[in-house]
This record gives structure tokens, C-alpha cells and sequence, in this order.
């Protein structure tokens, strides 16, 4: 299904339209807090100076991307105000690919030019030794993850979609990891418990499970619900401006 912007509420368009965005960049704040935090407990200060230190660096290469690829944009909304579905796709994927080459050839040289040659990897080691010590690997471990993105590409419904990846999950805990039916069911359900002898890395390990989500899943339910009672009563329109 295909949102034409250029019919109806501006106001609405507009808002249904940012706001997939502005979900993106909270994520994308997550992922910058999940980095800190990870590098920052299990590779050391000085790691986590360091990626301090190189996100001006990031930002700038960013900013130059994003005023290189401008140009495209006004390409892309003409070709789309025009209904012209496959010339907008290709000045979508021109931009994309500038992106890619200027990136690749800017932190090459970054890269080459400023690595020290050397890096303390004990942390690393130690953290790798405790995982393998608990858990089995397996380039297979990644079919959840692809059972998703499958269906985010194939545009599935989102339960059946997380479903199949749970229990894609659920198979691979009882083949790979030795797990019982059973244990991998109370798992999906209640979350996990890591002991790896390492006090950190069982502390980020674990958790998860139906249970922990449940005060995400009220606070979602709650915004549906409002969201609704301002809709029933009219007030939504109003504040959109239809």
C-alpha cells in the first residue's frame, strides 16, 4: 500500500510520515547508548575515550553525506509527485550509492592514516573464553534475525512473523544449545539466566522472556487506547487540522 503525500490533511501526511522517523532515531540513540555501555564495561575507559573521540568524526562524514546526497531529494520528490515509481527508485538508489563510495573511501583513509597498530585484545579474549565456555556457535544462530528481516522485506503480518522467529529460536536453543523443550519454552516465557563466571556479561546476558516485556507492552496498549478515545471523540481531526 502506497501513501500518496500529495492528497489530503497536510497536517496528518505530515505527521505520519515523521513519525516512523523519529522512531528510527530514538532507536538509533539506543543503539549509541547500547555501544557505550558495552564497550565502556567490557573492553575499557580507554576504548570508550575513544569512541567519544571518533563521533565528531562519524557526525562530520555523516553531515557531508547527507548535504552531497541533498541534491537527490529534490529529484526524488519530483519524480514522485510525477508517479514515476521506477525514476524515483533509481535516484533513491543513486544517492544510496554515492553514500556507500564517499564512506568507504573516507574511512579507508581514516583508517589507514590514523590506526595505531596495536590494541590490547585481553578483554576480548576473556569475554569470548566465557561465552564459548556456556553457549555453542553457529552461523545458524542467525536465522531468528533473518526470519524477521525476511518479513519485514516480504512485508508478512508482524505476529505471525515474530512468532515463526521465536520459534525458530526455540529449535535452535534445544539442537544447539542442548536445552530441553521444556527449558526453552520457560525461557521464551521467563527469560534467562546467565552464569558464565563473568559478573558482567551475565548481567547484560540476562533477562528477556514474555515477562519482561509486559510493562512495555501496557504502556502500548495504554497509547492505543488514548489514541483511540481522541479519535472516537473527534479530538484527533481537530488537532491534525482535518
Amino acid at each position: 500500500m502506497e501513501n500518496n503525500m500529495t492528497k489530503g490533511s497536510p497536517g496528518k501526511l505530515i505527521l505520519q510520515f515523521t513519525l516512523p522517523v523519529f522512531i528510527g532515531n530514538v532507536f538509533q540513540q539506543f543503539y549509541s547508548m547500547v555501544d557505550a555501555v558495552v564497550v565502556g564495561k567490557f573492553v575499557g575507559t580507554r576504548a570508550l575515550a575513544g569512541v567519544g573521540a571518533t563521533g565528531t568524526v562519524n557526525y562530520l562524514i555523516i553531515g557531508f553525506l547527507i548535504g552531497l546526497t541533498a541534491g537527490f531529494t529534490v529529484l526524488t520528490a519530483q519524480k514522485y509527485g510525477a508517479g514515476d515509481m521506477a525514476a524515483m527508485r533509481k535516484t533513491v538508489a543513486s544517492a544510496a550509492i554515492l553514500s556507500v563510495i564517499v564512506s568507504i573511501v573516507l574511512y579507508g583513509i581514516l583508517g589507514i592514516r590514523y590506526a595505531s597498530g596495536s590494541f590490547d585484545n585481553s578483554a576480548v579474549i576473556e569475554i569470548q573464553t566465557a561465552l564459548s565456555g556456556v553457549y555453542s556457535w553457529n552461523i545458524l544462530l542467525l536465522l531468528p534475525l533473518i526470519v524477521v528481516i525476511g518479513g519485514v522485506v516480504l512485508k508478512f503480518p508482524t505476529i505471525p512473523t515474530l512468532v515463526a522467529s521465536s520459534l525458530v529460536a526455540v529449535v535452535e536453543a534445544i539442537v544447539f544449545q542442548g536445552m530441553s523443550g521444556s527449558a526453552a519454552f520457560n525461557v521464551l516465557y521467563g527469560g534467562v539466566v546467565t552464569d558464565t563466571g563473568n559478573e558482567t556479561i551475565d548481567s547484560l546476558l540476562s533477562g528477556g522472556g514474555l515477562t519482561s516485556m509486559m510493562s512495555l507492552i501496557l504502556i502500548i496498549f495504554c497509547a492505543f487506547a488514548f489514541a483511540g478515545i481522541i479519535e472516537r471523540v473527534g479530538l484527533l481531526k481537530i488537532l491534525l487540522g482535518g
